[in-house]
């Protein structure tokens, strides 16, 4: 489940915050970020790695997380470990795409080197496994993930299932108590990723639609036809009938006709 997070940074009430819905029952993991794995809100940079001269001719994705991100998400360590708790910038994650595009046979080249974004550098810590941080649209980016408090815009909880509802009327109650001026709100991540493919959804429908109006007008076609055989074969029907023909007798005199027997 994803909140935002209201006004600007505070140290003192994010930490509380964190440390009250980590106790809730129900809530598994809670992680402060930017945004989650798969955004719209996405920051790219130019980087340059230790030893190397000049910076890549490729952009890489930055994501703002903290230590708890990894779990939260469910994102997989190839190589390395993950950050260690810590309000500013002191190391970085990459990920596998990250390692291909500089040039490095396999995720453990990387660990201990520095990358450089302007002239800040930071070194490697953990390699994280691919995933999208867009729609599944778009190729997997590049990413380099670091640690910065005061970038948190959300906040998602990693919620146990079994016990949802109690879970979110006590999320509810600790989040007004810190922030009483704001409106609660959240989202659940399959909804924000259900957004992504919103477009899809609506030509879904339209298709349903248009695919509905065309089984009618064939129906009244059927319809238009079979009326107007019965009536072009009253008399016939009639004298058929009066003859002894079955019902299955006269059904077949249609059916031959409109499928040309």
């Amino acid at each position: 489940m994803v909140v935002p997070l209201p006004g600007r940074y505070d140290a003192a009430k994010h930490s509380t915050l964190r440390q009250q819905l980590g106790s809730v029952a129900g809530v598994e993991s809670v992680s402060l970020c930017f945004q989650p794995p798969a955004s719209d809100a996405n920051w790219n940079t130019r980087t340059r790695m230790e030893g190397r001269s000049e910076p890549e001719n490729w952009d890489i994705n930055i994501k703002f997380i903290d230590h708890q991100y990894i779990e939260t998400f469910g994102l997989k360590l190839l190589a390395g470990r993950n950050l260690e708790p810590s309000d500013t910038t002191r190391e970085l994650l990459v990920n596998e795409e990250a390692v291909r595009k500089l040039g490095l046979a396999k995720p453990e080249d990387i660990l201990g080197k520095k990358l450089f974004e302007n002239d800040r550098g930071f070194p490697v810590v953990g390699v994280v496994k691919n995933f999208h941080n867009r729609s599944l649209h778009e190729p997997i980016h590049p990413q380099i993930m670091m640690t910065d408090a005061s970038s948190s815009d959300v906040c998602v909880l990693r919620l146990n299932l079994q016990n949802t509802k109690p879970a979110l009327a006590e999320v509810e109650k600790i989040w007004t108590g810190l922030f009483p001026e704001y409106y609660f709100e959240s989202a659940f991540m399959d909804a924000r990723l259900a957004m992504f493919y919103e477009q899809e959804s609506i030509i879904m429908q339209l298709m349903r639609l248009f695919a509905g109006i065309a089984v009618f007008i064939g129906c009244l076609g059927l319809y238009g036809l079979a009326a107007f055989m019965v009536t072009r074969k009253r008399k016939e029907i009639g004298i058929r009938k009066t003859l002894g023909a079955s019902v299955s007798g006269v059904l077949w005199l249609f059916g031959k006709e409109t499928c040309g027997c």
